[in-house]
């Protein structure tokens, strides 16, 4: 564990009691009391997953940055307590890798013993030590950032200002150098009475941002939120604001998330509607999901797409999406909630809109139980990786890490941390040594499996090398490949696949 950096903190949105636990955890193997944690990031970092999160063990708030293999093993993490304040968590965008610098950071809001709320910025190196932190008060009493994306210069960051229970909250934009110094910092929609404004994603567009989000009357039951995108030049300057909204569709035309796929913007919203008679509670709806793309030059909607709309998903839909490299996307979601959800799903998108495939996913599948992803990437291997929690009210409120490793298809590789209760693992079929090794291995079956084929992968998911055997249950394999980390792929004669990392060291 890292040096601890002494500060106490409370999750926005959290309702865990406090108290001890004890747990098996199947990532680490430890037994002990249970850190009641919530992932809320994930970044893929070449050979390694990294987690955000929060927690809390016998009372103590704490944050944690948490580093595994590809195999979803522990391999490191830094601890940080805060004192005197409370350290909001749990906005997807706000851990991010530098490529530039190779450091971490994280930006958020933190509210001060005074009643103020401050912008709070934490940097690590590689190895998650923490380099430097910094405050930010540009919008007194209320400086609330907590999304950004990285460029080569710096950080561009989206932000609150001015929120009050009765006047709303406006929205800022502001640019950061890597140090965390501001550049710039703008107002993009003012403190409106009675109106809530929120953005969730930025993107650079040719001479300026695009930034996409929501603007509601207010925190309440009949307030029909909008969509909505605001275009800024170089410096944040806003140039103009399009209002998305459809007076037939209720609760939500939030847009939650935006890319560049295929060199075209696409954003996605979660879409609620009540137009069925079985639903007569005014708080539940019905929900799909809509992709759009957007033409910024002529600021419209050139095509749009709605899936899982026949009255499928009961207060849900999309969460997170991320562009892959055929030109689609993978898009993550959940269904039957919002802040909790009972299942969790990912769509795979192909670069015309189709769906091409869809999955639903839960750690375990109860009436009590809690499924949330919140977070999704692209894993090294051509799959996909997501980090949230879970937890099972029958047992207790404490929530447990859950890291999901899905393939390109999105069948489920792995998953981790088990809560109380639930069995381990099975034990895999072949043993493969010895490994690391200089490119010869021998693959053993310990269960007189046989196998058919097998493959070997890089790390961008491309295959470089394979064999076939004649239902043998040990393979002599000698590859000449230049030191790394590679996936094994295992064809069993019986239909099933098996995986494993295997090192080369020359």
């Amino acid at each position: 564990m890292k040096r601890l950096i002494y500060t106490l903190f409370l999750v926005l949105g959290w309702q865990i009691a406090p108290a001890q636990y004890t747990y098996f955890n199947q990532i680490t193997g430890e037994i002990g009391d249970l850190i009641s944690e919530s992932p809320s990031n994930i970044e893929v970092v070449e050979d390694e997953y990294v987690i955000w999160g929060a927690g809390i063990d016998d009372g103590v708030l704490y944050h944690f940055v948490r580093k595994y293999n590809l195999a979803g093993e522990f391999v490191d993490e830094n601890i940080l307590i805060h004192e005197n304040q409370y350290v909001l968590s749990g906005i997807i965008n706000s851990f991010k890798w530098n490529p530039y610098n190779e450091r971490f950071v994280y930006i958020h809001g933190t509210n001060l013993d005074n009643g103020t709320t401050e912008g709070y910025l934490i940097e690590f190196d590689a190895n998650l030590d923490t380099t430097f932190t910094k405050r930010y008060s540009i919008y007194p009493p209320y400086t609330y950032p907590f999304i950004f994306e990285v460029e080569n210069d710096g950080y561009i960051v989206l932000g609150e200002h001015g929120y009050d229970a009765a006047n709303g909250a406006g929205t800022f934009i502001m640019k950061l150098d890597f140090n965390g110094d501001i550049l710039w910092s703008e107002i993009m929609q003012p403190n409106v009475p009675s109106f809530i404004y929120r953005n969730w994603c930025v993107l650079k567009v040719s001479n300026g941002y695009l930034i996409s989000g929501v603007v509601s009357e207010g925190y309440h039951p009949s307030a029909i939120p909008s969509g909505l995108i605001t275009i800024t030049d170089s410096v944040g300057n806003t140039i103009s604001e399009i209002v998305i909204s459809d007076e037939n569709e209720l609760v939500s035309n939030a847009i939650i998330s935006c890319e560049l796929t295929s060199g075209e913007i696409l954003f996605s919203q979660s879409i609620n509607y009540a137009d069925v008679e079985e639903i007569d509670n005014p708080h539940i709806y019905w929900s799909k999901v809509r992709l759009s793309k957007f033409d910024t030059e002529t600021e419209e909607i050139y095509w749009q797409q709605d899936y899982h709309a026949d009255y499928e998903f009961i207060q849900g839909g999309a969460r997170d999406f991320e562009p892959t490299p055929d030109g689609g996307a993978i898009i993550l979601g959940g269904r039957l909630g919002w802040f909790f959800d009972a299942y969790m799903w990912m769509m795979k998108i192909d670069a015309d809109g189709n769906e091409e495939w869809f999955h639903e996913y839960t750690y375990e599948n109860c009436n009590t139980c809690y499924n949330m992803l919140y977070d999704i990437e692209l894993a090294p291997d051509g799959g996909y990786v997501a980090a949230g929690y879970f937890y099972n009210l029958e047992v207790d409120a404490r929530t447990n890490p859950w890291l999901l490793k899905v393939d390109a298809c999105g069948d489920v590789e792995w998953q981790g941390c088990s809560p109380v209760g639930l069995a381990e693992k099975k034990p895999k079929a072949f043993s493969v040594y010895p490994n690391p090794s200089s490119g010869r291995f021998t693959v053993a079956s310990d269960f007189n499996h046989a196998i058919a084929s097998w493959a070997v992968y890089n790390l961008a998911g491309q295959r470089v090398a394979q064999g076939k055997t004649l239902n043998n249950e040990n393979v002599e394999m000698n590859l000449n490949l230049p030191t790394g980390l590679y996936a094994l792929e295992l064809g069993l004669m019986d239909g099933r696949r098996e995986n494993h990392k295997i090192q080369i060291l020359k």
